[in-house]
């Protein structure tokens, strides 16, 4: 009797350890949490001064990476972190410097997802002509 009960105790916690071991060990990419449409406000001050309000949609192209698209069309490359967010390097935005000129900078920026707000700040720059800094507050819709 003693030796059944060894046996049956021992089968038993072998189980246990088998279904333990095929629980889903996947953790879900951090991206997932940044997909969606965004309704944002956007400061920016130096030499480019002013407010802009509009929409922005959220995608993911891969692990941990994410494309944001405005509604006129303009993408923005990020790498996501848990959730945080880096603008990928070497990303150009046409920006106004006149009422009937625009020009390039380079932009870079760095946000972070708490709930569904997102915060993100960064700067433009163009050698030579100015840098100015931006900071837009998104909510998730």
């Amino acid at each position: 009797m003693k030796n059944q009960l060894k046996f049956s105790t021992i089968l038993v916690l072998s189980v246990l350890l088998f279904c333990n071991s095929c629980k889903d060990d996947t953790v879900a990419d951090p991206t997932d949490q940044f997909v969606g449409t965004y309704s944002y406000v956007m400061f920016f001050k130096g030499g480019l001064t002013g407010r802009q309000a509009g929409d922005f949609t959220i995608r993911k192209i891969a692990a941990n990476k994410i494309v944001t698209t405005l509604t006129n069309g303009s993408e923005t490359y990020n790498t996501v972190t848990g959730n945080e967010l880096l603008e990928d390097e070497n990303q150009i935005s046409n920006l106004p410097i006149s009422d009937t000129e625009t020009a390039e900078f380079d932009e870079n920026s760095y946000g972070k997802l708490e709930g569904n707000t997102l915060t993100i700040k960064g700067l433009w720059k163009r050698v030579g002509y100015m840098t100015s800094s931006f900071t837009i507050t998104a909510t998730k819709k």
